[in-house]
């Protein structure tokens, strides 16, 4: 019966009508926040509708449903000390339905102050990934996608400070406040923050004597604190409240061509059959270095030309149709592979569809035959036949439109395969 009432709770499309225009970032916010560089305060801006505190009890009660603890990302913190210890017990144990989260965590843990954290909470929430999505995507039109893309972090707790001390982070996130109680946010540039401690070091235990000098924010049920990379910061709270981070992952492109080269090399043969020519026999000059050139030249060419594209596209293409959230769940070397997901949907003639927010539909013809043309959706993808019919209802489906489906080409067909993915709900 309670698996029943949690797979109902996380199957809801609840996801509300944001009033955010795009021209809202490069107006208001944009001069709030003196583009993007200092943090600030939107009150009482979630619409109406948005989920609240009780939608991440659901979804933990659907992680215990799961009983993957590796997959549920789950940290506990008592205090400043982080408790691996706790963590099964926390996930596995029985938490009763009338059960609040936090006379739960009481009851299994003994504390009566806490810090829970879930990262990827797009992979539980789906009302919560259409609310924040919907919400990241109209900051996408006009700010462009982080290359990393963002998640959404659960901080769920009392706890007196912030489990990471005054610290800061290295990328630029909003806070969304769920409630039920409130949030004291204290912050600090990194100029003031270093003139007050002498070092740029996390301060742990004891900053009292910091609080006097932030700039206090006072985080309320419905209100979004922007907070931008490398301010300082602490949370304070005395009651149970909810938070949820999305932090934007603007790294730099070098570590995503690292990681593409690492895999890249792994794939050069090292027991390749033949031999190298012997070199001249020399005391102050490297023939070896004209004819590594060489090879290392041509594996290059050969990278750039062919496999390189490949795996940008299909890593930028999942990352779009993922509604902007990051794929560190999906190994960079699985390009060009399509994923084994779910069994397809009941489709027929005349059965209308349209797309889970915040996911859209992409495509490329580049890792594909003449035939068929590789299709992206909630970050996977698959092969289908190419047709214009498909383009248009793609196009159709991406403006947020229903659409009913023909069997025109076969196109039904092709429409299951793809709804593997999970990113279409029959309307």
């Amino acid at each position: 019966m309670i698996n029943n009432q949690v797979k109902q709770i996380f199957q809801q499309d609840t996801a509300p009508e944001w009033t955010l225009f795009p021209e809202w970032w490069l107006g208001e916010f944009s001069e709030a926040t003196r583009g993007g560089v200092e943090p600030y305060l939107f009150k009482n801006i979630l619409p109406s509708g948005f989920p609240g505190p009780e939608e991440i009890t659901n979804t933990f009660r659907l992680i215990q449903k799961m009983r993957d603890v590796n997959k549920a990302h789950v940290r506990i913190y008592i205090g400043e000390e982080r408790r691996d210890d706790l963590v099964n017990k926390v996930v596995e144990s029985q938490f009763f339905i009338e059960e609040s989260l936090p006379d739960y965590i009481l009851r299994i843990t003994g504390e009566k102050r806490f810090s829970l954290i879930l990262n990827r909470l797009q992979d539980w929430s789906e009302s919560l990934t259409a609310s924040v999505g919907t919400f990241l995507q109209s900051m996408f039109i006009q700010r462009g996608v982080p290359l990393g893309g963002s998640e959404m972090v659960v901080f769920a707790g009392n706890y007196a400070g912030t489990a990471f001390g005054v610290h800061r982070g290295f990328e630029h996130a909003f806070l969304i406040h769920l409630g039920p109680g409130k949030k004291e946010f204290h912050c600090w540039s990194e100029q003031l923050y270093k003139k007050l401690t002498g070092s740029l070091e996390p301060t742990f235990g004891n900053y009292e004597y910091l609080l006097s000098h932030s700039e206090k924010f006072i985080l309320e049920p419905g209100d979004i604190l922007y907070l931008p990379a490398l301010v300082f910061h602490v949370g304070r709270q005395e009651d149970f409240s909810i938070s949820i981070a999305c932090p934007l992952y603007t790294y730099p492109i070098k570590r995503l061509i690292k990681q593409i080269f690492f895999n890249l090399i792994e794939q050069i043969p090292f027991d390749e059959t033949g031999s190298s020519p012997h070199q001249n026999f020399t005391f102050s000059t490297n023939p070896l270095q004209e004819f590594a050139n060489s090879v290392v030249e041509n594996i290059l060419n050969e990278w750039t030309q062919t496999q390189i594209p490949i795996i940008l596209d299909d890593y930028w293409f999942r990352l779009i149709s993922n509604g902007g959230f990051d794929l560190s769940e999906i190994s960079i070397d699985e390009a060009g592979q399509e994923i084994g997901i779910v069994s397809p949907m009941s489709l027929e003639a005349n059965s209308t569809i349209r797309l889970k927010k915040p996911y859209k539909i992409c495509w490329s013809s580049r890792n594909c035959d003449n035939v068929n043309f590789q299709v992206f959706l909630r970050g996977h993808s698959v092969s289908v036949p190419y047709s214009e019919e498909m383009i248009r209802l793609f196009k159709h489906l991406n403006d947020g439109d229903e659409k009913t489906l023909n069997d025109f080409e076969g196109i039904i067909e092709h429409v299951k395969k793809i709804s593997q993915t999970k990113g279409f709900e029959i309307v």
